[in-house]
């Protein structure tokens, strides 16, 4: 199950997507394009932050906490301002700067077609939904536990980058378009 998978099966249904269609004004379907557009850029920062010296450990240790996971639990706390503020730093961390989450942001206006003033709004609050379905993921994996007694249990770091890239979707070439059309139907219900 990739990030994508875990966001739209959260609360026992598409609350979290239902909750960012509303907050962001858009329609199911254009919210799930947007979303399903944001999800490679950020996926990708995760790779890229766990890869480096010590950065798997840091990303364990963010996501140990399991307060992400409340924007998957309670999606009605994507309406607090606390939870832009929170997307905005893990932006920070994943993509390293304003002007690297305008790109995205302008990117996914472009692919979709939707207001690039929009997409910025909302990237923070998907960035955190990310965070949450990442942190529900690490859990149920099992790859917190490897980390829960620091990096020693691991034995070898690149099982851990294995297991991350498991949860991240794996397959790195995976179109938005064949993501969309096995789940657009669920969401769409």
């Amino acid at each position: 199950m990739d990030l994508l998978d875990t966001i739209i099966g959260a609360g026992g249904g598409n609350d979290v997507l239902h909750q960012l269609a509303r907050r962001s004004q858009l329609s199911p379907d254009q919210t799930m394009r947007a979303v399903s557009e944001m999800i490679p850029a950020l996926t990708e920062g995760v790779r890229k932050n766990a890869s480096q010296k010590g950065g798997m450990g840091a990303l364990m240790w963010a996501l140990s906490g399991g307060r992400h996971q409340q924007y998957l639990d309670n999606p009605k706390v994507l309406d607090d301002e606390a939870t832009v503020s929170d997307g905005n730093k893990i932006l920070g961390h994943l993509l390293g700067g304003k002007d690297a989450s305008r790109e995205v942001a302008a990117k996914v206006a472009n692919d979709t077609g939707l207001d690039s003033g929009t997409i910025k709004k909302m990237l923070p609050l998907v960035a955190a939904v990310a965070m949450g379905a990442l942190s529900k993921q690490a859990q149920w994996s099992g790859l917190m536990q490897m980390f829960s007694g620091g990096a020693s249990n691991l034995g070898d770091a690149g099982r851990g980058l294995g297991m991350l890239e498991g949860l991240l979707g794996g397959d790195k070439t995976a179109s938005a378009g064949n993501v969309l059309s096995g789940l657009a139907k669920n969401f769409l219900k």
